[in-house]
């Protein structure tokens, strides 16, 4: 299964890697698990220090890019929902890639994927904060 990274955990890959990223980045070495990019998302992480590393996982296969317009058009459906958040395009790429692991420390982004109304089945979160036990048993059990 596929995970997306938010763009405020970005810095979390770079060195020393921060957060879970050591955790998230070993699966996606390993082949286990793979990170998904598109529309505003895509181009947020690129700007980010994230860049560099999108590139080689984009090129390595290690990530997928899903349709810049089909995530730009099923976020102008989430836009007119009820949101705690101002991540509609976040919320539009897990629907669009029906990937349901997020990590992320936006608080308002994480009540938005637990919401069935938005993301059905509802998100999983992994942040910074979360243990590493945890955070390794969200990746084996989404590892597809």
């Amino acid at each position: 299964m596929p995970i997306i990274v938010d763009a405020n955990r970005a810095a979390d890959f770079t060195r020393p890697l921060g957060g879970r990223a050591k955790e998230i980045l070993e699966r996606i070495n390993r082949n286990k698990i793979q990170i998904v990019i598109g529309g505003k998302l895509g181009l947020e992480l690129a700007k980010a220090k994230f860049g560099p590393l999108l590139v080689e996982l984009l090129r390595s296969g290690r990530a997928h890019r899903y349709s810049d317009s089909d995530v730009e058009t099923e976020s102008i459906l989430v836009q007119a929902m009820a949101l705690n958040s101002d991540d509609p395009h976040v919320l539009a790429l897990a629907r669009v890639s029906k990937t349901r692991l997020v990590y992320t420390n936006d608080q308002n982004l994480m009540k938005d994927l637990k919401n069935i109304r938005i993301v059905s089945p509802k998100g999983k979160i992994i942040a910074s904060t979360t243990s590493a036990k945890i955070t390794c048993v969200l990746l084996d059990n989404h590892a597809g």
